[in-house]
Formats: C-alpha cells, structure tokens, sequence
C-alpha cells in the first residue's frame, strides 16, 4: 500500500490560502478510499500558527469522504523550515478535529512533491519497515528464554477474545508463581 499524489484534488485549499501551498495523497484499498493525506507548505512558522484552524475548518466543509472508515484516517500534514514552538506544535498537532494533524518542522529545506510521498509514506505506513522470517525469531528467542517458561508462552493467543484474554491471564499467573 503507497499513497500516491492526486493533483488538483485540494485546488479549493490552493484558491482560499495563498500563503500555503497543498497536495493530496491517498491510499485506496480495493477501489476504496484507505487514506488520505493534506500535505501543506507553509514559509512561514507564523502563518501556520494563525491558520491551521482556517486550514481544517475548509477542509472539513470541502473534503469528506463517503466511508466512514477513510474520515478517520485522513491527515494535515504541515511542513516547516522553522521550528514550531513546542506548546503550539502539541496544540495543532492535539486537535483531531476534521483530521490528525502532523507537524514536520525543522526541516533543513522543504522537501518536494516527490519528496513529500516517500516522507508521508514512511511517517504514516511504516513504509521503511520490514518483517523479519518469524520462524527464525522464535527460534532465536527459546534459546534466550528458560525452556519452561517458552514452553508455557510460545502457543498463548493474542487475539481479543474472551476466551484468549482468560488464557493469557491464567498463563500470567503461572508466571507470577514461577518467577516469585
């Protein structure tokens, strides 16, 4: 899953905020929209301070989407040379209004449009990630650990289930009588 530029998606943002400038990137699933991603950059750490609220109360009255699923996931994503205030930076970036915000600032220059899609990319998918050979894990990990307590853990479910949920409870005791 990538998300990927949508030129011309946000113009009403572009027309009403020419301070700032603004792309979209999203991410469907099956034709659906998954996730959706306002990058905006802002020269200016003031004018981010002053209005990003503006920023989401027209996004929120010009960009919905209809599953409800994808409205959660949608994201304001401001980009600034400056350094935000921390105070202000936890203010934004705290109000989930509309959308989440983020806030990346600090940056040495502002970064490009194909720039800004590898970033939100691993900011918000995890993209620079990878899963490691399980197999190989656990066989590495019950050599780290006391047999018996392996033995006891390897197989617990980790689902949320009521059943589950009484397994790993019994399983902690007996820890807690092993260990004590």
């Amino acid at each position: 899953m990538k998300l990927l530029n949508e030129p011309k998606k946000v113009e009403f943002l572009d027309s009403e905020f020419q301070e700032f400038k603004f792309e979209l990137y999203s991410s469907y699933i099956e034709d659906k929209l998954f996730i959706s991603c306002i990058v905006c950059w802002s020269n200016s750490i003031k004018d981010t301070i002053t209005r990003w609220s503006e920023v989401q109360s027209i996004l929120s009255l010009n960009y919905k989407s209809e599953r409800e699923y994808a409205r959660w996931n949608t994201y304001l994503i401001f980009l600034n040379e400056e350094k935000i205030p921390i105070n202000e930076k936890y203010r934004i970036e705290n109000d989930k209004f509309s959308a989440r915000k983020i806030i990346l600032d600090g940056l040495v220059k502002l970064p490009t449009i194909s720039e800004v899609e590898q970033l939100i990319n691993i900011e918000l998918l995890g993209e620079d990630m990878y899963l490691i050979n399980s197999e190989s894990l656990c066989a590495e990990v019950s050599t780290l650990i006391n047999p018996s307590i392996y033995e006891l853990i390897k197989d617990v479910p980790l689902d949320s289930t009521k059943e589950s949920k009484n397994i790993r409870s019994n399983v902690l005791n007996v820890l807690f009588r092993i260990l004590n």
